[in-house]
């Protein structure tokens, strides 16, 4: 009984001394794989981001080309490679790179507002009643829907918001606080300071 037992007790101390090995070697297979997979990934997003950060960088052409392009956006690709000294294709290529990556959000045409009838030029800072992100993004999702508003900041200090709103003159602007403005929810109170005349206008970033 005990010879029976001794030899099956052999028998699975080899059996174990065979396996040991054999799972010792899947494992290193296995880590091998997908240590392998997490290099090649790795080393993918590495090179893709290195490839969108050396986009968005900016090299002294692209900058001539901006400040060119900020002075007279209707420059021909021909025109602004002549005043680059560099043929029309790379030119082409970066304006059309600058595009894509939102450093040039787009062309306007820049009218003036009195030769249009719109006069009066006011800053109107204003208050919320309640702070809740929801009344917020309310309010934000409103009022960016009228048409007077040129531009709105989120502002510290005092006020919430302030907005720049262009009207032909005060009748217009009264009756657009009494029937636009004044039906958004939320506003607890207004301050309108009116531009008396306009010192410097500048749209061109310094590059």
């Amino acid at each position: 009984m005990l010879l029976r037992s001794k030899n099956r007790l052999q028998s699975y101390e080899q059996k174990i001394i065979f396996i040991i090995p054999l799972i010792q070697i899947r494992c290193i297979i296995f880590i091998t794989k997908y240590f392998r997979i997490f290099i090649l990934n790795t080393l993918y997003l590495n090179k893709y981001f290195d490839e969108k950060l050396e986009f968005m960088k900016l090299d002294s052409i692209d900058k001539a080309i901006l400040r060119h392009l900020q002075a007279d956006a209707h420059l021909t690709t021909k025109e602004l490679s002549s005043r680059l000294n560099l043929s029309p294709t790379p030119v082409y290529e970066r304006v059309r790179r600058l595009e894509k990556e939102g450093v040039i959000k787009g062309y306007v045409a820049l009218i003036d507002r009195e030769k249009v009838e719109k006069d009066l030029m006011v800053f109107c800072n204003i208050r919320l009643k309640e702070h809740a992100q929801e009344a917020g993004a309310k309010f934000v999702h409103d009022v960016v829907k009228l048409d007077e508003v040129m531009e709105c900041f989120n502002i510290s200090g005092e006020y919430d918001f302030m907005l720049k709103i262009v009207v032909k003159d005060m009748r217009e602007y009264q009756a657009f606080l009494m029937n636009k403005l004044a039906s958004l929810a939320n506003i607890g109170s207004t301050h309108s300071t009116f531009v008396m005349s306009e010192i410097k206008v500048k749209t061109a970033l310094e590059i």
